[in-house]
Formats: C-alpha cells, sequence, structure tokens
C-alpha cells in the first residue's frame, strides 16, 4: 500500500502532500497507512486509470449492463420474441446464412409484425461505411432482435473486468432501443479501456459511433422475405451433414 500511496503522490510537493485532509475534518492528516480509506481511494484510483475510470468503475458498468438488460427480461412481449428467436438460432446457427429472414418468418408466423431491417451509412469522420442487416418487431413499441450480439464486442486479449461484462451480454439480445443503445455505450466504453490497458490502438470499427450505427442509422424493412427461396437454401447447406443431424434439421425447418 506504501508503494501506490508514494506513486499517487509523487507529483505533489512536500507541503501538498503534507495538507492531505480527511473529507470533512481539515484538522486531520493523513499519512501512509494511516487511513483505509485513503487506501481504497488509491486503490481505486489505479485499478481504474484515473478519474475517468472512478467514474465509470467495474462495479458501475456491471449494474448498469444488468440494470439494462434486465428491463428487457422482464418485458413479456420481449421474452415471447427472444424465445422465438433462440429456437431458430439453435437449430440454423448464429452464424447461417439467411438466418434473419428465417427468424423474421416465425415471428411473423406467431402473429408479429417482424422484419429484416438493413442499415447502410456512408463514412464520415471516424465512422466507415458499411451496412448491417437485423430484425424488429413491431408491437406495444419497437424491438430489435440482433441474433448475436456477444459477438458484435468480443474483442483480442480481454481484461477480466471485460469478460465479465461480456459474460452478461446475451447471444441473442431482444429489446426496445434505448436499451440496445445503452449496452452499446457501456460496452464500447470498456472495450476502450481494455485495449488500452493492454497497450492497444482502438480502431475505428471499435468505436461506439461505428458500433451505434449498426442500429440507429436509416434503413431499408422487408416483412416478407421468401419462404421457398430460404427452404431451398437451407436444404443444399444441410445435405452436406450427416443423415441425423439433417433429419433433426429438417423437420424444424418445415416448420417455417
Amino acid at each position: 500500500m506504501a508503494g501506490r500511496y508514494k506513486r499517487a503522490t509523487a507529483p505533489l510537493d512536500e507541503s501538498a502532500r503534507a495538507r492531505l485532509w480527511v473529507s470533512g475534518e481539515p484538522d486531520r492528516e493523513i499519512r501512509p497507512g494511516s487511513s483505509p480509506e485513503l487506501a481504497e481511494l488509491v486503490d481505486s484510483f489505479y485499478d481504474e486509470g484515473g478519474l475517468r475510470g472512478s467514474e465509470l468503475g467495474p462495479v458501475k458498468d456491471l449494474e448498469k449492463l444488468e440494470k439494462a438488460l434486465s428491463e428487457s427480461g422482464a418485458d413479456p412481449v420481449a421474452k415471447r420474441i427472444q424465445y422465438l428467436a433462440e429456437r431458430v438460432v439453435r437449430v440454423y446457427g448464429s452464424g447461417a446464412d439467411g438466418l434473419n429472414p428465417r427468424v423474421v418468418i416465425r415471428l411473423r408466423d406467431k402473429g408479429f409484425d417482424a422484419g429484416v431491417c438493413t442499415s447502410v451509412w456512408e463514412g464520415r469522420g471516424q465512422v466507415h461505411a458499411c451496412k448491417h442487416e437485423y430484425v424488429d418487431v413491431i408491437a406495444n413499441a419497437r424491438y430489435i432482435v440482433e441474433t448475436n450480439l456477444k459477438a458484435e464486442f468480443q474483442i483480442a486479449r480481454p481484461t477480466a473486468h471485460y469478460i465479465s461484462l461480456l459474460e452478461i451480454v446475451p447471444k441473442v439480445f431482444v429489446g426496445m432501443p434505448e436499451t440496445l443503445r445503452m449496452v452499446v455505450q457501456i460496452m464500447c466504453a470498456a472495450a476502450e479501456k481494455s485495449m488500452k490497458r493492454m497497450g492497444m490502438h482502438v480502431p475505428p470499427w471499435r468505436r461506439p459511433e461505428y458500433v451505434q450505427a449498426k442500429w440507429f442509422s436509416p434503413h431499408e424493412r422487408c416483412t416478407s422475405p421468401a419462404r421457398s427461396s430460404v427452404r431451398r437454401k437451407a436444404c443444399r447447406v444441410e445435405m452436406v451433414n450427416k443423415v441425423g443431424p439433417v433429419r433433426e434439421r429438417l423437420a424444424m425447418a418445415s416448420e417455417f
């Protein structure tokens, strides 16, 4: 602890170090090792990288992320949408071609106003031009369905804190736009801190402006993906695999 105290107070001159007081008690001086409150302050300062980190430390990150996601988890409409979307993802896999149209077909069969959204944005500043496809559902409110949200925040050499945050992010996300925006802000800030702590450069596509553009840019919405083309494509892909899994997956595909 004494070592950290010395590093924390090194930029100060002798008189300044002598005037470190306990908050609210100006007549008490703090000396190395004499105050557990100061020990916690210095520890948190170094653990979080200074004042900026202490404003949004690990505990606050976790609390904010859990709170944002719990609101979606308590929404019965979101829970029903997530259950149906997860069934499709389990059958075809999160990286399958045509996954979003399959999710839309499934949801529309169950009475939801679902559509495949394709957002396209032009490059500007640090935001590179790109496009992204996701699903939305219009019910009592607008819900965004991302079939592999966790993958959007995978980074190299993550810190333990970042891993703990990523574990909370669901693979299949269903929630309102403001919830997703909050998740993006928390995860992008945490990713930046993680990468900087590991001495890595933060690329433009990891910054919040780029990540948010995937779901919050102007988009086109298709509510009637072709069933026949989706089914034929699924059969061609599945026949490459073994007979057992093919039968199981084609049986599920018949529901579409």
